[in-house]
């Protein structure tokens, strides 16, 4: 029996990770976020995390190959 088998780990959609359980996170940090959301690009294989802000500015943070921690780590730096 696999590692796997033993102790399944809940995988989670990196959009879903950002929308339900990152953006109320950010948003409590910090008031000048409207949201966050995933995008992205089929072409280059690219994730981005977008980082929308009550004043209308937005802001791009790569995500590709992160993990939960480290879409965390990316988005708390970009602020």
């Amino acid at each position: 029996m696999s590692r796997e088998q033993c102790f399944p780990i809940p995988f989670i959609e990196k959009s879903d990770f950002i929308e339900f359980s990152l953006q109320p996170f950010i948003k409590r940090l910090d008031d000048g976020v409207e949201s966050l959301s995933y995008e992205y690009n089929k072409g280059t294989r690219d994730e981005f995390c977008i980082i929308q802000y009550k004043n209308g500015y937005k802001r791009k943070v790569c995500i590709t190959a992160d993990s939960e921690r480290a879409i965390t780590n990316d988005v708390l730096k970009a602020l």
